[in-house]
């Protein structure tokens, strides 16, 4: 690199003044990263009940993470180089502060995911800036320990990373494109150019947004050491290169390199022991493929022989149960016949039983007539003689009361005597009527009773005869007919 060339010194301008904006950061940076450590170890402490000061160096960083865990290491099987020792292999903090503090770490990430490898768990209840790595990019920056040791791309990054310094800024950091961005690719063309040349166009462009970064009104435009820093980008045109501060810078330039090498060599080891595992995973699956394939073919024979048997067994079974089914058949031919016959009796049976009642409620319909018209004349007869009697009585009560004492009654006696005459006899009659009627009635319900009885008897003995019922109920129905009549 020639130093009199003028984009070459744009570039070392460029370098410096990515050093000047990093150092206009450290009060916003590091003052708010201890910060931030002091207040999630404090929130955890309380959370947990733990007494105030309670610290835990016991924990590494693969202590706090499972094996595997996604983007992190691989599964045990594959030779995981993220738990490579007993020691570092997956457990819960004796101390319950670890593992919470892993969880605010990770609430506090922009995208959710930390850079655990940048930082030492061990480290994080006394030390800020190993959390603060938390928020940087992966690699390069396992060794650092503190804000002078970390580049100015890390410290953009933590600004990027961390949500809690969006209090602290008054654009949002959570769009897509905002100055801190910008400010990170100029960071990465200074570092990144293949010849190290920078045009003035894109010099003044780069110092302007590291101005404006530094200018924002939230804090930084009240902040000292921002504002030194603003003053000094300002000067970029007279800014002195020392010979010491091109040596810091070509070292860092080295050490970016030098880091990227790192970075790709590393990278090829782990993409050539991947595919190594994957080979080895790829000819392990095929033994088991084939095994599976050779017992699935042994599997298979055995359920074609199990199949013809259950054929064959299933085809007897079928033979046997048509067998039983038309001795079932005969059988139940055999039992329609028999019950036919049977049925056929019994209707016959019933039929004699029919004609027997008849011929009993004829016999009893005659018998019931005949009683009847007895009562009926002997109720006359008993309504005559008592009528006679009833006459006779008056005739005396007439010669005794009437004719006798003739000449000492008057008409109007006679006549009232024999109104209370004919009184007595019309109320002897209704009487007799009465008497007359009950009985008849009586007779009635007795024949009534005397042929039910008749009847229930043949329903008794004839309640399986089915066309037998039919028969009985018509000739019910026939003689309790005549009887009414």
């Amino acid at each position: 690199m020639s130093y009199e060339d003028n984009d070459n010194k744009n570039w070392l301008k460029g370098s410096l003044a990515l050093r000047i904006t990093k150092e206009g950061l450290r009060d916003l940076v590091d003052g708010d990263s201890r910060s931030i450590q002091h207040r999630i170890h404090l929130s955890v402490i309380q959370a947990r009940n733990l007494s105030p000061g309670t610290t835990c160096c016991q924990c590494l960083t693969e202590n706090l993470f499972q094996c595997p865990t996604s983007g992190l290491c691989s599964h045990p099987r594959n030779n995981c180089k993220f738990h490579d020792t007993p020691v570092k292999g997956y457990r819960s903090c004796p101390s319950h502060i670890c593992d919470d503090l892993r969880d605010e770490i990770c609430r506090l990430h922009k995208f959710g995911g930390p850079s655990w490898k940048n930082s030492n768990a061990d480290r994080w209840c006394v030390n800020h800036w190993e959390i603060a790595k938390c928020f940087m990019p992966l690699g390069g920056y396992k060794d650092v320990c503190s804000f002078d040791q970390t580049d100015y791309n890390g410290v953009i990054n933590i600004l990027i990373n961390c949500t809690a310094f969006q209090q602290k800024l008054s654009f949002k950091v959570d769009t897509v494109t905002n100055i801190l961005t910008q400010a990170r690719d100029i960071g990465r063309s200074i570092r990144h150019s293949s010849d190290l040349k920078v045009t003035d166009a894109d010099l003044n462009c780069y110092i302007t947004t590291m101005t404006t970064l530094l200018s924002d009104p939230k804090y930084l435009s009240r902040d000292r050491k921002a504002q030194e820093a603003v003053l000094k980008l300002n000067k970029a045109d007279t800014l002195y290169i020392s010979n010491e501060d091109v040596h810091e810078i070509l070292d860092e330039a080295r050490i970016v390199v030098e880091t990227g090498k790192h970075q790709i060599e590393q990278a090829v080891t782990e993409g050539k022991h991947i595919i190594e595992t994957g080979k080895a995973e790829i000819e392990q699956a095929v033994t088991e493929g084939k095994h599976i394939i050779e017992t699935g073919k042994t599997e298979i024979e055995q359920a074609v022989t199990e199949g013809k048997h259950a054929i064959e067994t299933g085809k007897a079974e079928i033979e046997q149960t048509v067998t039983e089914g038309k001795h079932a058949i005969e059988t139940g031919k055999a039992e329609i016949e028999h019950a036919v016959t049977e049925g056929e009796h019994i209707i016959e049976t019933g039929k004699e039983d029919i004609a027997q009642a008849v011929t009993e409620g004829e016999h009893a319909l005659k018998t019931g007539k005949g009683q009847l018209e007895s009562s009926v004349i002997e109720g006359v007869k008993i309504l005559q003689f008592e009528a006679d009697n009833a006459v006779v009585k008056v005739s005396k009560q007439i010669h005794t009361d009437v004719l006798v004492p003739a000449e000492n009654r008057f008409e109007e006696k006679v006549q009232a005597r024999l109104k209370a005459l004919k009184q007595i006899i019309q109320d002897t009659t209704d009487i007799g009527e009465r008497e007359i009627y009950s009985r008849t009635s009586e007779g009635i319900e007795a024949l009534d009773e005397a042929v039910f009885e008749a009847m229930r008897k043949i329903s008794v003995s004839t309640a399986e005869r089915e066309e037998g019922n039919i028969h009985y109920i018509l000739v019910y129905k026939i003689t309790f007919s005549a009887l009414m009549k």
